[in-house]
């Protein structure tokens, strides 16, 4: 597995957003239930330790899977409850 430049770790990351709009529902849909950020955290704090696990395992493909998951979860968070630019 060799190094991606930022476009194909977006790409990436888009897909499992892709994902995650299919499996529990597009953010924009009128009907979607909206998580507090505390909910995201728990989430996060989830696929980090299955990140840990897998490290453990010494499964770099594992990890890296969580870690796409995890910066799925952080866009998604952002989407729903506003973020802004770095100052």
């Amino acid at each position: 597995m060799g190094k991606n430049n930022r476009e194909k770790v977006y790409e990436a990351i888009n897909s499992e957003r892709d994902y995650q709009d299919s499996k529990w529902g597009d953010v924009s849909n009128e009907n979607y239930v909206e998580y507090p950020p505390s909910q995201y955290l728990i989430d996060i704090e989830i696929h980090l330790n299955k990140a840990k696990l897998a490290n453990y395992n010494i499964d770099k493909n594992g990890v890296m899977d969580e870690i796409r998951k995890i910066a799925a979860l952080c866009v998604k968070c952002g989407e729903v409850h506003s973020v802004n630019n770095r100052k």
